[in-house]
């Protein structure tokens, strides 16, 4: 993603196959690489190619679907333009209009005009929550911090985007260090320096932050001033991590849509896969380069490609509850151990980030390639995790366990049985927890175990009448090859 080392490719949005034939030749001719999409394609796609070529046809989708004008577009015709091809290349904001083959040589001057973005190589990651609680504004943190632990980018920029969440200051531990916040931000003429930015706001760790204050007159974030701070990170090669969390508004959008990568946080469980669904439509409409990662435990027994699939997307990273994290939360603020879920995690995200697959639009497979999403061996050992190990069963795959995610202490999920993948047992002398629920006797009902049915989508995973005995039997009875659950947390090819 460095615009320094090659010309970026030029994005070809043609249909008509005579016209892109052309196309490809004079590419070929100026030594100039195409990335070819059909549509419809996201704002970010759109904004971020260094040229854009359209035939009439795309231009007029393209409008429709209100892309912004942009310098760098320019409409290409199979023969001479007629007046509809003039008033399209109107309505797009088209640098220039080329009858092919005739102006080869002006296709090939506007290849070598608009070799590169005229952006920086900043790097923008947005972390999205499907609902509230889901755990985005700790990744966001977890990813900074980690990024500026392995120098990732020379400089990290950590930016609160959820003014009603608390300030990302009050999770990184860090809510009296001096300097500025959202409101006391003042930013003239619409630009700010980053050298200027980093310098005037509190920073931990090699992380500067720009979090949201707690106040009862806390604004809306102002347009103007998030697109000032994106610009500065993008234009010094900045890392920018925007922790959007459930909020949604003009200035969520304006960092979607600059977002080399989003990522959007699940919890394993059945209601918040159900309120993913609109969440994901939001973003992919604003970002075509959305992937997925799942936290456990999963109570119900639900699967990550479960969820992936009924979503629709991408999984990045399947993230096992962390023992302790929450307490850690409350006393001392953040911090992101070597080896712990969260620090699988934040590494799955930039691993993914980095990937010449992400780079060239294929972020799909950039995920298979890198999240190293394997199945877990069914007996391994006892974990004794201290008292505090939600979802911490004695299997080492146990993200199912009913204990609090985030290893609040609540519960220890440490089970009888050494193969707890959904975990039945809690805390000493709660026969509620041991049944698994506080109020049913009998067998737990199958709908929770079957997203698909119960969201209206196919179910690529367990049959309903294999996941209703599995939630039977406690996850004790197992099949000896097609439907053991799959783990989480592991990220480029490296277990958990």
């Amino acid at each position: 993603m460095n615009s320094d080392i090659a010309a970026t490719p030029a994005l070809l949005l043609v249909d008509e196959p005579r016209l892109r034939d052309e196309i490809r030749r004079i590419a070929a001719a100026a030594d100039r690489r195409l990335e070819e999409r059909a549509l419809p394609i996201g704002r970010h796609t759109w904004l971020g190619a260094a040229l854009v070529l359209v035939d009439s046809a795309a231009a007029r989708a393209c409008a429709a679907i209100g892309c912004p004008r942009r310098p760098g577009v320019v409409l290409v015709t199979d023969g001479e333009p007629g007046l509809l091809d003039w008033q399209t290349a109107t309505a797009i904001g088209a640098e220039q209009v080329l009858a092919l083959p005739d102006s080869a040589e002006s296709l090939i001057a506007a290849f070598a005009a608009h070799a590169r973005r005229a952006i920086g190589n900043g790097v923008v990651i947005a972390v999205a929550g499907a609902c509230g609680g889901a755990g985005a504004s700790t990744l966001s943190a977890a990813i900074a911090l980690t990024a500026a632990a392995h120098h990732f980018r020379e400089r990290t920029l950590l930016l609160d985007a959820a003014p009603f969440g608390g300030g990302l200051d009050l999770l990184l531990g860090i809510e009296k260090a001096p300097g500025l916040r959202w409101p006391d931000l003042a930013i003239e003429h619409g630009r700010v320096a980053a050298e200027a930015l980093h310098a005037a706001l509190p920073a931990t760790r090699g992380v500067t932050v720009l979090a949201c204050a707690r106040t009862t007159s806390m604004p809306a974030l102002r347009p103007p001033a998030v697109r000032a701070v994106l610009e500065s990170a993008r234009t010094a090669g900045d890392l920018l991590i925007c922790d959007l969390s459930n909020d949604r508004g003009p200035h969520t959008d304006q960092l979607l849509d600059a977002a080399d990568l989003v990522v959007m946080v699940v919890p394993a469980t059945l209601r918040a896969t159900a309120a993913a669904e609109p969440v994901a439509a939001h973003l992919v409409h604003r970002n075509p380069n959305v992937a997925l990662t799942i936290r456990g435990p999963s109570p119900g027994g639900l699967r990550p490609p479960d969820i992936a699939a009924v979503l629709n997307l991408p999984l990045l990273h399947a993230m096992r509850p962390q023992p302790g994290l929450a307490r850690r939360l409350e006393r001392t603020g953040l911090s992101v151990r070597r080896h712990t879920p969260l620090h699988r995690a934040a590494e799955s995200v930039l691993t993914v980030l980095a990937s010449p697959d992400t780079a060239h639009g294929e972020l799909s497979h950039a995920c298979r390639r890198h999240s190293g999403y394997s199945r877990m061996p069914t007996d391994a050992g006892t974990g004794t995790g201290g008292g505090a190990g939600a979802g911490m069963g004695t299997d080492a795959g146990a993200w199912m366990g009913t204990g609090a995610a985030m290893g609040t202490g609540a519960c220890s999920g440490m089970g009888t049985d050494n193969h707890n993948d959904i975990d039945t047992g809690a805390s000493a002398g709660s026969e509620a927890l041991r049944r698994g629920d506080g109020n049913r006797t009998g067998p737990a009902p199958t709908r929770r175990g079957d997203p698909g049915e119960v969201l209206g989508r196919p179910n690529h995973g367990v049959s309903r009448a294999d996941r209703s005995e599995t939630l039977r039997s406690g996850g004790q009875e197992r099949s000896s090859t097609a439907h053991r659950d799959e783990s989480f947390g592991a990220v480029a090819g490296v277990r958990a």
